[in-house]
């Protein structure tokens, strides 16, 4: 029985010793695990700012947008403004130029009875000219009839 107990006592010391080791070794386990633990919380802090982070970059990129947007759409009136306004110029073009063709029309009207009254004009000068002549030679002829009427004597 005294050999039957050191051998059971033999069994618990090294029971003991493993308990004692394994409660070591679950010790450090469970230190390691504490320590991924924190870590995992730290990561997590650090996530969780991270994302408050950009939570407001996100918020002054969305703002940012909103500006851009509204820049955009103040271009975009501004170009329709700009648009309208060639569209009047060009229609004032078109204007200009179809009054400057009538007046081209116009003076080529003018030049023509221009040229139509200088040539009546010329023809005019001839006639005057001629009935010039012939107003000398008829007083010529008043002389010479004269001339030789004097020669008659009326009784």
């Amino acid at each position: 029985a005294g050999r039957g107990f050191a051998v059971v006592a033999e069994e618990v010391r090294k029971l003991a010793e493993e308990t004692g080791s394994a409660t070591l070794n679950i010790a450090a386990i469970i230190n390691e695990v504490q320590a991924g633990v924190e870590r995992a919380v730290a990561e997590v802090d650090k996530v969780e700012k991270q994302v408050r982070e950009q939570g407001v970059s996100l918020g002054e990129s969305v703002d940012s947008f909103q500006e851009i947007e509204q820049g955009a759409v103040e271009i975009d009136n501004a170009i329709q403004d700009i648009s309208a306004t060639f569209e009047e110029l060009l229609a004032s073009a078109d204007e200009m130029t179809q009054a400057i063709e009538n007046i081209s029309a116009a003076t080529e009207e003018s030049a023509a009875s221009a040229e139509e009254v200088t040539a009546v004009s010329q023809n005019q000068l001839v006639a005057v000219q001629n009935i010039v002549t012939v107003s000398q030679e008829l007083d010529k002829l008043a002389v010479e009839l004269k001339k030789v009427t004097d020669t008659f004597k009326l009784k």
